[in-house]
């Protein structure tokens, strides 16, 4: 359910862009719910984001990816809020990078995961507890066409070479 592994993200400038953008971030909505989750937001690539789209097009370059087969965005959960447990939608797993200090741990049924780089079957059933810490900065790459299994592979034989 989660794969963690190092990548050079540029940390730094996704987080400097997110911070300069803040109050782009929109309630993220999903029809499957009655509601918008006001404390979970999501900026999605508006072409005003050069880093994030410069750090997805490097990575999908790095390992062999092509880029229409991924979405790059940046999500902050709210400082003492709970993200509830969901399923991505339409999202079969995702590379999640925290740009925030000290996050939160991720839950899976099988239990709850720290991590800094990490892919996550987001077929599954996870959420954050983000009681007592301050705002999750996230960096997520989602991919909708490659299953997990594929793509931790594909971390895994890049690793290899």
């Amino acid at each position: 359910m989660l794969f963690e592994f190092q990548y050079d993200f540029d940390t730094e400038s996704l987080s400097n862009e997110l911070l300069s953008h803040r109050d782009e971030f929109e309630s993220y909505q999903d029809d499957r719910l009655n509601d918008s989750l006001n404390n979970w937001l999501i900026l999605r690539d508006n072409n005003s984001l050069p880093v994030l789209r410069e750090e997805c097009e490097r990575f999908c370059w790095d390992f062999g990816l092509f880029k229409n087969q991924v979405k790059p965005r940046y999500y902050v959960l709210e400082r003492d809020t709970i993200l509830p447990k969901h399923i991505d939608h339409n999202t079969r797993c995702s590379i999640n990078h925290i740009l925030s200090d000290n996050p939160s741990q991720v839950t899976f049924d099988s239990g709850s995961y720290s991590y800094q780089t990490a892919v996550l079957d987001t077929s599954k059933l996870h959420g954050v507890d983000n009681t007592g810490c301050n705002d999750r900065l996230l960096f997520k790459l989602s991919f909708f066409d490659i299953s997990f299994e594929r793509l931790v592979e594909c971390l895994k034989s890049y690793s290899n070479t």
